[in-house]
């Protein structure tokens, strides 16, 4: 994750990109119909453990809506 890019690159900006609450993140998984329950379950486990990781990041973005999260992460990309 970000700690070993920072490791490597100490100049690297790191961002962390997440869904409003593992809730919304269900529902956004189940409405794409391309997974089956199962893979469902191991995402939202692996989005929890990734998420207890998200302190090594510099900036946090939180997806609730496309166009104000892509506009979060130009300006952080402009900065």
């Amino acid at each position: 994750g970000a700690k070993k890019i920072k490791d490597i690159l100490p100049d690297a900006v790191t961002l962390f990109l997440l869904p409003p609450d593992m809730n919304e993140l269900m529902i956004r998984l189940k409405g794409r119909m391309t997974e089956s329950e199962d893979i469902i379950s191991a995402r939202i486990q692996v989005a929890k453990e990734e998420l207890a990781q998200s302190s090594w990041y510099e900036y946090t973005v939180v997806n609730r809506d496309i166009h104000t999260a892509v506009e979060q992460l130009l300006n952080i990309l402009s900065k």
